[in-house]
Order: C-alpha cells, then structure tokens, then sequence
C-alpha cells in the first residue's frame, strides 16, 4: 500500500482493503513518511476489531433516521431492516488525523440520504462521535 500525494502541499494516499473491502486511507502531513506503513497497519486493526461496534453507532445513529424519515414507500424507498441498512453502507475513506489515534471514517450512504456522506469521528483519546451527514 504505497502512500503518495500530488504535490508536496497535499496529504498522502493510499488505497487500501479493510476487512476485504476496498477503501481510501488519507494520512495527514505531519506522519513521516517512513511511518505510513505500520500508521496505516495500526489504523486498520483498530476499524477491523472495533467493526461490531461501528455498526453498532452507525444503527444507533442512522438506522431509525432513514427508516422514520429518507424511506418513502411510494418512491421506491422501502424501510430497511438492520441488516439491509447496513449492507448498504459501504466504508469508502479513512482520513488519520495529525493528532495521534484520531480518525474519521466516511461512508458511502448508497443514495440512501439523498447521496450524503457519513461522517463517523474517533477523538484521539479514543471516544467514537455518533455517524452523522455531511456534505
């Protein structure tokens, strides 16, 4: 997974697979570049053994909005049940933060919210924000 970025002003990039899954890993500027590897390794183990319970915040945060609110049955839009929520949504990019342990996790919503990301935080001390939309 070689990180490289378009110009020296610009973060790295790499692409990268998360529990079989493609995704894109962002490493902010300050990482030396001879740590991206083992960054990138330590970052990975922690969103593939803490998995159950991203799943978990992303229901807890979502599920109900999408069924009580984005679901319109009459536009094709059936509620989903937990299981097919979130086999739709789909991890797509991981930024790391500049301050050590800090992560966002942007998901890929499968037009669910109308194309929204979500936006999934970890605070460095290692508390996880509930997933919200953005952009």
């Amino acid at each position: 997974m070689p990180f490289v970025r378009e110009s020296t002003d610009k973060d790295w990039r790499a692409d990268v697979v998360i529990s079989g899954a493609p995704a894109r890993m962002t490493i902010y500027g300050s990482c030396p570049s001879s740590e991206h590897g083992s960054v990138a390794g330590a970052v990975i183990r922690k969103i593939e053994s803490e998995w159950p319970t991203i799943q978990e915040n992303l229901l807890r945060s979502l599920h109900g909005l999408y069924n009580d609110t984005w679901a319109d049955p009459d536009e094709g839009f059936s509620p989903l049940s937990a299981d097919e929520f979130l086999e739709r949504i789909k991890l797509e990019l991981v930024d790391v933060m500049d301050e050590e342990g800090a992560l966002s996790l942007y998901f890929d919503d499968s037009d669910l919210f109308g194309g929204h990301t979500i936006d999934l935080f970890w605070t460095a001390d290692g508390k996880m924000h509930d997933a919200t939309l953005a952009g």
